[in-house]
């Protein structure tokens, strides 16, 4: 599973162009970070080849490493390994957890 551990709080937006069906598209990607709900929204602004315009967000909650441990393990799981994926621990924002149900 690929969870949230962090906030992604960067200042100011970022842009990338992205291979849609139709042509490349424009993407303006920024963050907000709502600490009371610990909820990290991503909104993006695409700007279509046809001309169009389209805006979407994805709001996700954080789950810190150790809250997300708990979850697993009340909900009958023995967590396995949590890493970034950098193989130097858990130094970015998301974390990809291995469980297995635990033996009862």
């Amino acid at each position: 599973m690929c969870s949230p551990i962090a906030p992604i709080t960067r200042i100011g937006p970022t842009t990338a162009t992205v291979d849609t069906p139709g042509g490349p598209a424009a993407v303006t990607v920024r963050h907000s970070w709502d600490l009371r709900t610990r909820i990290n929204t991503t909104h993006r602004h695409w700007a279509l080849p046809s001309g169009d315009e389209a805006r979407d967000k994805i709001p996700r909650r954080v789950l810190f490493p150790q809250e997300l441990e708990r979850c697993a393990e009340v909900s009958g799981f023995e967590v396995l390994d949590m890493s970034d994926g950098t193989r130097k621990g858990l130094t970015g924002p998301a974390a990809y957890t291995v469980a297995r149900r635990a033996q009862r």
